[in-house]
């Protein structure tokens, strides 16, 4: 079972890309949400902290004494059962309660500023009409509007959107939510300092963005992110401090319910059709879907996936950068048919990330190929 917690940051948040940054003049752009990589090193820090004493031998490999931390952990080439699930922009309201938000699923584009929503609907296209759709599915994901628009970025999706989407129900302007009412920009300059005296050095400007939380609009008190991570049991305290991101800013964390997702299995049961939602960027064998495990059976029929992105990282143990990857984005849709197996065993591994026969267990810890599984209803 997951274990759910709420961070908030106490001041701002520098969370950068895999651009290369360290030159005079260089510009450190922050990203939002966060890779799921950025919380589930922050955590694991955090859990090490508690043999603060084998930090050293464990970044050389060595096994933890603690059998609880050691099963967690592992050592920096085989993680233990340590695993992040999620990563979603979340705000706790007035009231107490943790609302989760969503970026958008590929298939939903938004327009006149939030009053209109499409989906994307998958369609066989006529005969003598050519695409070059990917892998050369069957049918086109294909958006059915009045007029030519430009749809419109920097949306989200509040808990019930998030559920009305899993239950295969449409979405309304009700349901959506501006990223920017959550988080601003902030530009700083910093001054690049030499090792051995901590002085500056000449010429050695540079230019970070940074994320500032704010008030966000519907009345909401404080903005963070809501992080989903399985294996730690009750070795992560119910609350605390955490160094997040560049520069180590600290953030609060502190437990919350795990949220109550509706389930599309008696649909999926019924029509033998679903859909995959990508939550975290995915990392696949065939390089833009996954792979169903032995025992199920589907037809991939469809898909809408953003461009293509690349996901690297700094290996802290190696002190060294990690392989840079090509990586299917979040938001990613699949749409799947003619399903044959039990459904609760695809459940099971939705829940546990779509991984193929041989997992990368130092990614599967990071927090990538995680996904909700949502109802595709029949006309």
């Amino acid at each position: 079972m997951s274990t759910w917690l709420f961070i908030q940051p106490v001041d701002t948040l520098s969370l950068r890309g895999n651009k290369l940054f360290g030159s005079a003049g260089d510009f450190g752009e922050s990203g939002f949400p966060p890779k799921p990589s950025v919380l589930a090193g922050a955590l694991r820090s955090l859990l090490l902290a508690q043999a603060v004493e084998q930090i050293e031998g464990f970044a050389q490999g060595q096994r933890l004494h603690d059998p609880e931390l050691d099963r967690i952990l592992g050592t920096p080439a085989a993680p233990g059962d340590f695993a992040l699930r999620g990563v979603f922009p979340a705000y706790r309201g007035v009231d107490g309660q943790v609302n989760l938000l969503w970026p958008l699923p590929a298939d939903l584009l938004i327009f006149d500023s939030g009053k209109t929503v499409r989906a994307l609907e998958p369609q066989s296209l006529p005969q003598g009409i050519q695409a070059s759709t990917p892998g050369g599915l069957p049918q086109v994901a294909i958006l059915r509007q009045p007029e030519a628009a430009k749809p419109e970025g920097g949306w989200l999706l509040n808990q019930a959107g998030v559920a009305a989407y899993l239950a295969g129900q449409p979405i309304q302007p009700k349901h959506l939510v501006k990223q920017s009412c959550l988080w601003a920009r902030e530009l700083r300059v910093g001054i690049g300092l030499t090792r051995a005296s901590r002085t500056a050095e000449d010429g050695k400007l540079f230019t970070v963005e940074h994320l500032v939380p704010r008030q966000p609009e519907h009345g909401g008190m404080a903005v963070g992110l809501a992080v989903a991570v399985d294996g730690v049991e009750d070795r992560l305290p119910p609350s605390g401090f955490l160094r997040l991101g560049g520069d180590g800013r600290a953030a609060t964390f502190a437990a919350i319910p795990a949220p109550a997702w509706p389930s599309p299995l008696d649909i999926t049961r019924r029509t033998g059709r679903f859909k995959l939602t990508l939550t975290t960027p995915g990392l696949f064998a065939k390089g833009w879907h996954p792979t169903l495990p032995d025992g199920l059976a589907a037809r991939l029929v469809c898909a809408a996936t953003p461009r293509f992105e690349v996901i690297s990282g700094w290996d802290l143990a190696a002190w060294a950068p990690k392989d840079a990857e090509r990586a299917v984005p979040a938001g990613a849709v699949y749409w799947f048919d003619d399903f044959a197996g039990d459904p609760g065993k695809l459940a099971e591994w939705v829940a546990g990330g779509l991984w193929s026969h041989n997992p990368d267990r130092t990614r599967r810890a990071e927090g990538f190929n995680n996904a909700l599984l949502a109802a595709w209803p029949q006309d």
